[in-house]
């Protein structure tokens, strides 16, 4: 019976010891694709510009020789102008590392959903070609039944033909399966960065897994890592508006140095101090002051928008989980084992010789397509909850 075996199957599934589950290939994915490496990387790189940020500029040397007294001069420059603008420069990169660190929790999310859609993608298709495999064992059966009713004579030719094309068509339906969970299964190996001259184990999970769980309170927009990172890309652009608006103003660079081997002066060593500042003449700072309030306007414009595609978008996959739920629910409490055993009594109706082989076709043909629509709703089940789980953070 097809039931029986399915739920065989899935248990012994679930006692192998050796078996590939959500959560240890989630695991697997975060240490050994290359996408969570790179923005790992990123946070350092983000790290070390704000550490150069921190730092004053280093100071000039300078030494002169020449024919002309005193002949050597060594002199010191240090500038001052970073002091103005060091703290929106520093509140800058405090912004940069918040916003890849941001990208980083948000890339661990994506690849947790791609894990986890790849996961019940190919879990799907090993289902799938295990309920195949039931129906075709099943034709097997019933052909080699009918056989024997044929030879006696009790049924006609036709329904025997009829009955060995059902199982032609159970045997076409597992070589596609099959080949489906080839794919799926290759998909989920390339999404996990599994090495390619290594076989994937068996998977151990249930499409149903989660169903008896309550929904999440969804988090605020605040927390998401696309809000997080235009959050720091709006404080970013204002500390660098204030930053270039206070380097407008000029501030002198120090010279500080000896002068020595002087003719005139045998033995003397004369200390030199100096100031330079710029004189703002010919320009201002107006011109790239106001080009960095514009970029802060339009970045806390684009936070103000992505504010509101968060709201949207936890809204939206908030209700696509409940009704992706309640299908699933009906699917597996209702359609799969209604199917089954709608089959199996057409077969052991069939089998008695209570019924012809029409409404035992019909059965086949009702169980095929309820599979189908079944595991659709099953797979958009957890595809929903992994969008969920992306948003939210919610961990598997």
């Amino acid at each position: 019976m097809l039931i029986p075996i399915l739920l065989a199957s899935l248990a012994l599934q679930g006692q192998a010891t050796d078996s590939l589950t959500l959560r240890a290939a989630t695991a697997f994915a975060r240490e050994h694709r290359p996408s969570l490496i790179a923005a790992a990387a990123a946070v350092d790189e983000a790290r070390g510009l704000l550490a150069e940020r921190r730092r004053p500029p280093n100071p000039t040397a300078n030494y002169t020789r020449s024919d002309d007294a005193p002949r050597s001069t060594f002199t010191i420059q240090q500038s001052f102008e970073w002091l103005l603008s060091r703290g929106g420069s520093v509140g800058a990169g405090h912004a940069g590392v918040a916003r890849a660190e941001a990208e980083l929790e948000g890339s661990s999310r994506d690849l947790t959903r791609e894990v986890h859609v790849a996961f019940v993608g190919a879990l799907a298709a090993t289902q799938v070609r295990v309920l195949a495999a039931a129906q075709l064992a099943v034709a097997d059966t019933l052909v080699r039944f009918a056989a024997r009713r044929l030879a006696a004579g009790d049924i006609a030719e036709a329904e025997f033909e009829r009955l060995r094309l059902e199982r032609i068509l159970a045997e076409q339906t597992l070589s596609r399966v099959r080949a489906e969970e080839s794919r799926a299964r290759l998909a989920l190996g390339r999404t996990l960065g599994w090495p390619t001259d290594s076989a994937l184990p068996p998977l151990g999970g249930d499409l149903t897994e989660g169903l008896d769980c309550p929904l999440p309170v969804a988090p605020s927009t605040a927390e998401l890592p696309m809000v997080r990172s235009a959050f720091a890309d709006s404080t970013a652009f204002a500390a660098e508006a204030r930053s270039t608006n206070w380097a407008r103003i000029p501030l002198p660079t120090v010279e500080v140095g000896r002068q020595w081997d002087n003719p005139s002066a045998p033995g003397a060593n004369l200390w030199l101090v100096g100031a330079s500042i710029p004189i703002p003449i010919w320009t201002q700072g107006g011109g790239p002051a106001m080009a960095a309030r514009a970029r802060a306007r339009i970045s806390a414009a684009s936070l103000s928008e992505t504010k509101l595609a968060a709201e949207q978008a936890l809204a939206t996959a908030g209700v696509q989980l409940e009704e992706a739920r309640l299908r699933a629910r009906l699917a597996s409490d209702s359609l799969l084992p209604g199917a089954g055993q709608l089959r199996i009594r057409a077969a052991r109706a069939y089998a008695l010789g209570q019924t012809g082989v029409l409404p035992l076709l019909e059965a086949f043909r009702v169980e095929r397509e309820i599979v189908v629509s079944a595991m659709t709703d099953l797979v958009a089940y957890q595809e929903a909850l992994a969008e969920w789980n992306a948003l939210t953070g919610n961990t598997e």
